[in-house]
């Protein structure tokens, strides 16, 4: 759901920036109807003049507005371009007004309104990106919303989806191509949520939970101008709010990512290396990235509560005391009572006990310090690696998850 309507909006722009600007009164747009369709060029004439953007060239298909599909596309209309239009439908004429002085200036409406444009209510292609709502979603309970990280997908919360649907909570899954820009994976979130509050107007608020970098794609669009309300939770665990340093080594964990993926699905081919991103990810989760400070300059979200959970055991060093562990078990049992070899095995183990218990500042990739954010007081330190926060069995930070969603 991404990256086709990607390049379907960049073609649609592209288009916008190749014929002469038409001039379009703003204000009051009467679009006639025929047969039940708009004309998808003058729609585009219309939109793109108030967004000072050049018309779409005239021989697009028209936007079918028979039924219930126009009520509807006249809501996904005024969703991207909120506050500033206002669309109303007759059994002739598709009015259509904005409001110039109130239209949002931010990429999302822009990519959202276009998107619209081209598809109409045509169908979408199918993608194995977006929001993914339970079969039998209820409106009326609150939802749960999982993002995962960098590298990662669906298939991590298996421990933790259980625990939650055993609590009583539904479970909604969050997947973007996570190679890519955050900020797009954001858009796309905004994307998802914008139809589920399209779909069912009066729906419970819903609550993010979300894994490493998916806390900065939650943030891009929590803390950005898509948001329209709707979620009242954001739980983050091992959220790299200022970055990490270990973005040098992520080409192992894409690797480990496509090995995981050939393992599951058995069709792997040398583009799946791209169609998830092209490194942008890791550029824009090193400390001080432009990616970073932007986001940090916004404040928090009023309404949102907002929960930081950090492990304080790092993986690389619980290998290391596994290795000295092991070296001690290799003393043959009987080498232990002698001297010398019994002060050599009792120091091998006393050494691997505290490497496993004293605390560190960090959880392997994310530093406790990068996970604080400042204006979140609810920060929950608890002793676990970087991967087990989310997927241990029972996750490290579920007894954290499972108190903030009640």
């Amino acid at each position: 759901m991404l990256a086709t309507p990607r390049r379907l909006v960049l073609r649609t722009v592209l288009a916008f920036a190749a014929v002469a600007s038409s001039a379009v009164a703003a204000g009051e747009h009467r679009l006639p109807l025929s047969d039940h369709r708009a004309s998808s060029a003058q729609l585009a004439g219309a939109v793109g003049g108030e967004l000072n953007l050049p018309a779409l060239p005239s021989g697009g298909a028209d936007i079918d507005l028979g039924g219930d599909r126009g009520p509807a596309f006249c809501r996904r209309l005024e969703d991207a371009l909120w506050p500033a239009c206002r669309a109303t439908l007759t059994a002739d004429v598709l009015t259509v007004r904005i409001d110039p002085a109130t239209l949002p200036t931010d990429a999302s409406a822009i990519r959202r309104t276009a998107r619209l444009l081209a598809y109409g209510n045509a169908p979408r292609p199918a993608s194995r990106y977006g929001l993914v709502l339970p079969e039998r979603y209820d409106p009326a309970r609150p939802l749960v919303v999982l993002v995962h990280g960098l590298d990662s997908d669906n298939v991590m919360w298996g421990s933790m989806v259980n625990l939650l649907q055993a609590d009583g909570q539904q479970v909604a899954y969050f997947s973007y191509p996570d190679d890519g820009p955050i900020a797009e994976a954001g858009l796309l979130l905004a994307d998802g949520f914008a139809d589920l509050r399209l779909a069912h107007p009066g729906a419970a608020p819903a609550r993010v939970v979300a894994h490493s970098m998916g806390g900065l794609v939650a943030r891009h669009y929590v803390e950005g101008p898509a948001f329209r309300g709707g979620i009242d939770r954001l739980v983050m665990l091992g959220t790299p709010n200022h970055g990490s340093n270990w973005t040098g080594w992520r080409w192992a964990t894409e690797w480990n990512s496509q090995y995981k993926t050939c393992r599951r699905e058995g069709n792997w081919t040398w583009s799946r290396l791209t169609d998830d991103g092209n490194g942008e990810a890791a550029a824009d989760l090193r400390p001080h990235s432009a990616f970073l400070k932007d986001l940090n300059a916004r404040p928090r979200r009023a309404g949102v509560r907002y929960t930081t959970v950090a492990g304080d055991r790092s993986a690389v060093r619980e290998v290391a005391a596994d290795w000295v562990a092991c070296t001690a078990d290799c003393f043959p049992t009987r080498t232990t009572g002698w001297w010398g070899f019994r002060q050599a095995h009792a120091g091998l183990v006393d050494k691997a006990k505290a490497m496993h218990d004293t605390d560190a500042v960090n959880d392997g990739p994310v530093t406790l310090k990068s996970c604080r954010l400042d204006g979140v007081d609810d920060i929950v330190v608890v002793h676990a690696d970087h991967t087990s926060l989310a997927c241990g069995n029972p996750p490290a930070a579920w007894d954290v998850v499972r108190d903030r969603l009640k």
